[in-house]
């Protein structure tokens, strides 16, 4: 049997594009080292998501996984990592003096609820802004596993085109595409899931079928994925160009990245890279809300050297909470997750004699 594909060339630009996203949350204090349109590699994660999704579960679910038992692992995988860094969160705001203790939104939190706050504009998750992308996308899972018979090519093809719709009337509604995060924005972050998570899956489907044969390179991947976040025209062109990147750009990425792997001596970077993506995009929002404490009066950017050595403490720190904290307690839900699944297996013959 021929050995799992990886995908490491996308494993390398989630990390990339998870410190896109630091980047564009320092703001002025990156300086020019702030992506124009960082917030855009949300919408590539919503892409590789559809795509990873339907790649590790089809098939089990097509072989009988319930959409139950689908939810449960994607919980295992997500949620673990999510807790440390929505708690983290909440000391970092209480510590700073940010926000006083909101009993209801900390609980909504930590059970990946949003607060409820309609009509006053504010975050979904005050704790952690970021969370808004993970609750669209398990909101997507869901849907996928109860649905995914009926997902042909011409569902998919309507699911994009009717994200892509809504999309472009809620970026010219708004005047912007950076939506999802807020109640009062919280339309244009459906969307674009609407249209990332299926466009994946349909990546995935021709991959599959062989009809997605690019000729492709992982390092013009990456480099793509950088003039993705960076490039940014400015004028009447600008928000034109952000829907072009959503719509076309990110998928594009994706689609040429699963047809390339990194060389040998970059397997390693790209691995560790993908690793870390998760935990760098969660706890990245308290650690730089940490660094702008640390300098209140800053009127403009820091050092370039300070704000790479702040990237990398963040990745560090990401990294090292994944392998010693997040990979153990997943590793000990899915043990419990086998036991209770070996069980129900061994309960149902059983019920069956009696009956």
């Amino acid at each position: 049997m021929a050995p799992a594909h990886k995908f490491l060339t996308l494993d390398a630009l989630r990390g990339l594009a998870a410190l896109g996203v630091v980047a564009w949350h320092m703001g002025d204090l990156a300086g020019w080292a702030k992506p124009a349109q960082g917030f855009i590699a949300v919408d590539l994660f919503f892409v590789m998501s559809g795509f990873v999704i339907a790649h590790s579960y089809e098939d089990k679910l097509r072989a009988g996984l319930s959409a139950r038992g689908f939810m449960a692992l994607r919980l295992i995988r997500l949620y673990p990592y999510y807790l440390l860094a929505t708690l983290f969160g909440a000391l970092v705001a209480l510590g700073l003096g940010e926000m006083s203790l909101q009993t209801g939104a900390l609980a909504l939190a930590l059970v990946l609820a949003p607060m409820p706050a309609f009509g006053r504009g504010a975050q979904l998750f005050p704790y952690l802004a970021v969370a808004w992308s993970l609750f669209l996308e398990l909101a997507a899972n869901a849907v996928y596993a109860l649905t995914w018979r009926q997902w042909t090519l011409r569902n998919i093809a309507l699911m994009c085109a009717l994200g892509a719709l809504l999309l472009i009337g809620a970026a010219f509604a708004t005047g912007h595409t950076d939506l999802g995060w807020a109640w009062r924005n919280l339309p244009g972050g459906v969307a674009r899931i609407l249209y990332g998570f299926p466009m994946g899956v349909l990546i995935w489907r021709l991959r599959r079928a062989g009809r997605l044969r690019l000729r492709s390179n992982a390092v013009l991947c990456a480099l793509a994925t950088l003039f993705l976040l960076y490039a940014h025209p400015s004028g009447a062109l600008a928000l034109p160009w952000e829907v072009f990147s959503i719509l076309v750009l990110a998928p594009a990425i994706a689609a040429f990245a699963v047809c390339a792997e990194p060389p040998g001596p970059l397997a390693k970077t790209s691995r560790a890279l993908g690793a870390a993506s998760y935990g760098v995009y969660l706890v990245h929002w308290p650690l730089i809300a940490i660094v702008r404490a640390r300098f209140p009066d800053s009127e403009g950017a820091l050092p370039l050297v300070f704000v790479a050595a702040a990237a990398a403490a963040i990745f560090a720190i990401a990294y090292a909470v994944h392998r010693l904290v997040d990979e153990p307690a997943r590793r000990a839900l899915m043990r419990l997750y086998r036991a209770r699944a070996a069980r129900g297996t061994d309960a149902r013959p059983a019920a069956a004699q009696q009956r």
